[in-house]
């Protein structure tokens, strides 16, 4: 994913459109990605949901476990 990513800065702004249902799950003390990145990725989404977990980092999954396995298990059953 990253060594996509830098490749793609170097081209023009991706403009396509994720269409399948999507769940961002992002820690608001991630350094790596800031959480003020979470909001316009969310805008490629046309079904898409945006949750933010307090105090988590970009280790969001291992910061907070129970959180993250609460929504996606809420988000698959959908």
């Amino acid at each position: 994913w990253y060594r996509a990513m830098m490749k793609r800065a170097a081209q023009k702004q991706n403009k396509e459109r994720v269409s399948v249902p999507v769940q961002i799950i992002w820690g608001t003390k991630d350094h790596a990605l800031g959480h003020e990145m979470a909001e316009p990725s969310l805008r490629y989404c046309d079904d898409g949901k945006l949750e933010m977990i307090d105090q988590a980092t970009h280790w969001v999954q291992h910061d907070a476990s129970d959180d993250v396995n609460r929504l996606l298990l809420k988000f698959f059953s959908a």
